[in-house]
């Protein structure tokens, strides 16, 4: 599971390496004005919240920091990423009990059982949803940046087009 998390995140770094910091943080009328650093900033600040919340066993993703310095450079956001490999690579194999807590904004707040693989597993479907956010803005944006086929593109999907060779 960790293993996953660690490929998702550095797919992501390659992909920040490429923009000149104007391009990483530039608003673009596509994504509604947001920024491909905004939506960085989103995925990192999930993986952050499990990370920092794990030891009190409970995951509130609502109350996170939203910082702006991630979303406007993208060697701050490649410096968070690099940290949270680190953080992912020195976790416990094994599965451990947490609990989910929710509700910010939401009409009846609740609580709900979770485990550590949920919460990893929730994160990098997460992270691939924005990705394949941020493949469609480079796309139509940024065509001299590269961006690997499998990015942004769940692996059910890879795994659907490997075995049986439809590319749709």
């Amino acid at each position: 599971m960790t293993e996953n998390a660690i490929h998702l995140l550095f797919q992501l770094n390659n992909l920040l390496f490429k923009f000149q910091k104007e391009e990483y943080s530039q608003e673009l009328p596509l994504l509604n004005s947001a920024s491909i650093g905004k939506h960085t900033r989103h995925i990192v600040e999930f993986f952050q919240c499990l990370l920092n919340q794990l030891p009190e066993g409970t995951i509130n993703y609502d109350i996170r920091k939203r910082n702006q310095l991630i979303e406007e450079d993208n060697t701050i956001a490649i410096s968070n990423i690099e940290e949270i490999i680190s953080q992912i690579r020195v976790l416990e194999k094994k599965d451990r009990q947490l609990e989910l807590v929710t509700g910010e904004g939401v009409v009846t707040p609740f609580t709900m059982a979770t485990s550590l693989n949920r919460e990893i597993w929730y994160n990098i479907e997460h992270a691939i949803h924005h990705m394949a956010i941020i493949r469609i803005a480079v796309s139509a944006q940024f065509s001299h940046i590269n961006i690997p086929k499998e990015f942004g593109v769940a692996y059910s999907t890879l795994n659907f087009i490997s075995t049986s060779g439809n590319a749709n």
